[in-house]
């Protein structure tokens, strides 16, 4: 919700696109949008604009995720598996699985469920890459692929990190198909493809991380591995459990719903029965068995018995790690590699059993997703209490305290300066000498206007209640002459007063020409992209048109 109120604010206040939101921290600016990838939440920044109350536009972007992630699933699903049928039971068991459901109503994760939401499409763009051949009227096999990648990207930067990680094994796996001349074409396509798209979030991030932030020292601070799933976590099955989240080496009691839930059990089960047949000759043999692969390798890097404490010590993979935060993270990628292998499932019945045993399955698997995801919701509905925020204590979110101690001192406060204290952040302005005296100031959003006089004959400064982010300047606003801005103290922006003046001038954020560049590359990426996308399917998409109307 802060989130949302910060682009609204930020808009407001004249930025498009925001980088630095005004709201947080009483007003003293936060750069979570450099940081951050919020493309999808604009939805709901716009809904405040037009006055809906910013609860109700944190329930419609829900709404539209869900929506969202339920047609990408059934198409992906039914692409993979050239069958409508089980593309609708994919997609009732992905949209309706407990763990993106925990990541929504419990976590309210939502950058990770908003990313979730393109794991199945970044599924079918490499099965896709990787088992057609590009033809005259198939000449943008490489889009699902490059639009997933992209979703992922402006949503959670560490599903990033793992799909990456994954799609790297995807590449050394099908080494041979890898470095075929046109699987290869189509990879070097994707990656110019998602590169020019994103160069508006990247080049402000990877900018940004150069600055000394307190996200460069996060570390988990109960061990990461304890925050791993205990194996018997995995296996249970019923919904009910709390927010809380403070290492499962303290039991499972009362802990945030994570397993598997029913429908992945029973598809596991089915597996283990020997319902599919083991022909090395079957073309479907490979990638199904891949799909399990991965889902393993996924279920165990979500445990508390891999040893990522062992691994922490390594400084090369200090870093990543440390970054996860939190293994369960893994369980986006087990929820997606195990729809699919569901869907193999029911694809193995159709093809090698009666028909009536790949309809049972149908019925079956989606029934048991349908209950699974009405038991939960009813479970949230009838037992968890509503926040209402007025006012006291409870209301320090709206100043952006959303400091925690449970990891660590500066957990959620990652895109601050190390040299920022939280508790001490106020609306105070601070003066260098006595013998400074300001007459009157303006604050809007995070733009102040201060007129002062300086009536020392040396330098002085102030400082004025603003998070100091590389990109603010001060200007005088008769002369347009630069004041110089550095940081002072607990990460304030400090202005330099130069001597015997008597002025006014205005600091605001202005963001480098290069990251307006990047943004120029972007769009004109972005138009042409969908130029071509809609020139080469014209035909179907004006058939489909048609029908519609």
């Amino acid at each position: 919700m802060m989130r949302i109120e910060g682009l609204k604010d930020g808009i407001l206040s004249g930025q498009l696109p925001v980088r630095i939101q005004p709201t947080w921290f009483q007003n003293n600016g936060y750069a979570v949008s450099v940081l951050y990838g919020d493309l999808f939440l604009y939805f709901p920044a716009i809904l405040r604009l037009i006055g809906i109350s910013v609860q109700n536009s944190y329930k419609t972007y829900i709404f539209a995720i869900n929506f969202i992630t339920a047609i990408i699933a059934y198409y992906s699903f039914a692409k993979i598996s050239k069958s409508k049928f089980i593309g609708m039971m994919a997609s009732l068991v992905y949209t309706l699985s407990i763990y993106r459901f925990t990541d929504i109503y419990f976590r309210a994760a939502v950058g990770e469920y908003t990313a979730m939401a393109f794991f199945p499409l970044i599924i079918w763009g490499l099965y896709k890459i990787y088992t057609t051949e590009t033809t005259k009227d198939n000449r943008i096999i490489w889009f699902p692929l490059a639009i997933g990648y992209t979703g992922v990207i402006q949503s959670h930067v560490l599903s990033c990190e793992m799909v990456a990680f994954f799609s790297l094994i995807v590449l050394l796996a099908f080494w041979k198909r890898t470095f075929n001349k046109n699987v290869l074409k189509n990879l070097m396509k994707v990656l110019i493809v998602v590169i020019a798209i994103n160069l508006n979030f990247i080049v402000p991030f990877l900018d940004y991380m150069r600055e000394n932030l307190k996200v460069k020292l996060f570390t988990s601070g109960n061990g990461i591995q304890s925050m791993g799933l205990p194996l018997a976590q995995l296996f249970a099955i019923t919904p009910g459990g709390s927010a809380r989240l403070n290492g499962f080496e303290m039991g499972m009691q009362k802990e945030m719903p994570m397993g598997l839930g029913i429908t992945f059990i029973v598809i596991l089960f089915l597996l283990i029965i020997g319902l599919i047949r083991r022909d090395k000759d079957d073309k479907l043999c490979m990638p199904f068995r891949f799909a399990i692969a991965i889902s393993t390798l996924a279920i165990l890097l979500s445990t508390d018995i891999f040893p990522y404490d062992f691994l922490i010590k390594f400084p090369v993979l200090k870093t990543l790690i440390n970054t996860l935060q939190f293994p369960f993270r893994f369980m986006g990628i087990v929820t997606v590699t195990l729809t699919l292998v569901a869907c193999y499932v029911v694809k193995y019945a159709n093809i090698f059993y009666k028909s009536k045993v790949f309809w049972g399955l149908i019925l079956v698997i989606s029934g048991l997703a349908l209950y699974q995801g009405l038991i939960m919701s009813g479970d949230i509905l009838n037992t968890k209490e509503a926040v209402r925020i007025y006012s006291g204590e409870a209301a320090v979110m709206w100043d952006g305290g959303i400091g925690s101690a449970m990891y660590s001192p500066d957990y959620g406060v990652e895109y601050l300066p190390v040299e920022t204290d939280v508790a001490a952040i106020n609306k105070s302005f601070i003066l260098g000498d006595e013998s400074v005296i300001m007459h009157n100031y303006n604050i809007n959003y995070n733009k102040i206007t201060i007129n002062l006089l300086n009536m020392l004959s040396e330098r002085t400064f102030i400082e004025v209640p603003l998070i100091y982010y590389r990109g603010y300047e001060a200007v005088d606003i008769k002369t347009s002459g630069r004041l110089s801005v550095e940081m002072g103290n607990n990460g304030r922006i400090r202005v330099e007063i130069p001597p015997q003046y008597d002025g006014t001038f205005r600091i605001q954020f202005e963001e480098p020409a290069y990251w307006k560049g990047a943004m120029i590359i972007s769009l004109i990426s972005t138009f042409i992209i969908m130029f071509i996308f809609i020139k080469i399917n014209k035909n179907k998409i004006i058939s489909k048109l048609k029908i519609i109307l």
